[in-house]
């Protein structure tokens, strides 16, 4: 159902799509600045390998887990989110004997600290825009309070650890979630996570803060790349919102492929808002859909450098 609706999507887009047009904006990039947002992309990847290792207590090499990561943001963005956490779990727990529990805590944790900063960065960027979304005011302040709940529910679990598991374990019996698998997992990661030291937890949190900020800042970069190489007439705190929206959309589960379609659909109001003509819209959409991608596929040129490597380093150490 999900990939109908994403081809559904795409195909009324594309027919709006002039292909001169298209061909015309592609043509204008120059090759140095596509290479720029494959190493901007790229340098995300390295951020979130950052965020993995702050939260895992094993010691796993970093550049394992940047190849680890970069196939899993890789599969996520080609196919679906849940195939990369799927690939990011099965990973962990084939190379490095991570188990089960432990990735979805790491998982769920850093979506947390991303969550934590498309708040901050949404609330700050709707203070110069407020006027100018209106109509979207209402869900940006459902969207803010959505975040700061959840933000205190996680700093309640590092606070009042025993009794956080309590009232959550009490309220997967009352509402009888234990018979779904996903739940199930959840709850084990969050046990897991409150089962450690507390000065642990804050230790992991901070480590972890950094490393989330940059993540966002070099998702916000490419963002502002491709709308400056596009053309299109956003000053930058329209463009912080509409990043932290998409950020947002993301995160709902029925995006396959990168959120195709879904993102889309998604800037014809977005942009509406901010006086951008539909008109050139289709295009850039495309566009900047055919520019992320093909970031994705230079970031991606890391697999075969670090298996080369390895693979000259392996037979370093049999000679020795």
């Amino acid at each position: 159902m999900k990939i109908f609706l994403a081809i559904g999507l795409t195909v009324a887009i594309l027919a709006r799509v002039n292909l001169k047009d298209l061909g015309g904006l592609l043509a204008k990039i120059p090759l140095g600045w596509l290479v720029f947002c494959g190493v901007l992309y790229f340098f995300s990847n390295v951020a979130k390998t950052l965020q993995y290792m702050s939260l895992l207590d094993k010691k796993t090499p970093f550049l394992k887990t940047l190849y680890i990561v970069t196939i899993q943001n890789t599969i996520t963005n080609f196919v679906a989110a849940s195939a990369g956490i799927a690939s990011l779990i099965a990973a962990l727990k084939m190379d490095e004997d991570v188990k089960v529990s432990k990735s979805v805590m790491v998982f769920l944790v850093t979506k947390i600290m991303d969550l934590l900063f498309i708040g901050l960065f949404c609330g700050i960027s709707s203070l110069f825009i407020w006027d100018k979304i209106s109509t979207l005011q209402p869900l940006a302040i459902a969207l803010l309070v959505g975040i700061g709940v959840l933000v205190l529910a996680f700093i309640a679990a590092i606070l009042f650890r025993r009794s956080f598991v309590r009232l959550m374990d009490w309220g997967i019996e009352k509402t009888n979630l234990s018979r779904f698998a996903v739940v199930q997992k959840t709850a084990d990661a969050v046990r897991l996570f409150t089962g450690q030291e507390q000065s642990i937890l804050f230790g992991m949190v901070l480590r972890s803060f950094g490393s989330s900020f940059l993540f966002f800042v070099f998702t916000l970069a490419l963002r502002y790349m491709g709308y400056r190489l596009f053309a299109i007439p956003l000053g930058l705190w329209e463009i912080v919102f509409i990043t932290c929206i998409m950020q947002v959309i993301s995160f709902i589960p029925i995006n396959v492929f990168g959120g195709l379609g879904i993102n889309e659909v998604s800037y014809f109001y977005l942009f509406s808002l901010f006086g951008v003509s539909q008109d050139i819209i289709p295009a850039f959409a495309v566009g900047l859909r055919i520019l992320l991608y093909l970031a994705v596929l230079i970031a991606l040129l890391y697999l075969p450098v670090y298996l080369v490597a390895g693979k000259i380093n392996s037979r370093e150490v049999s000679k020795s």
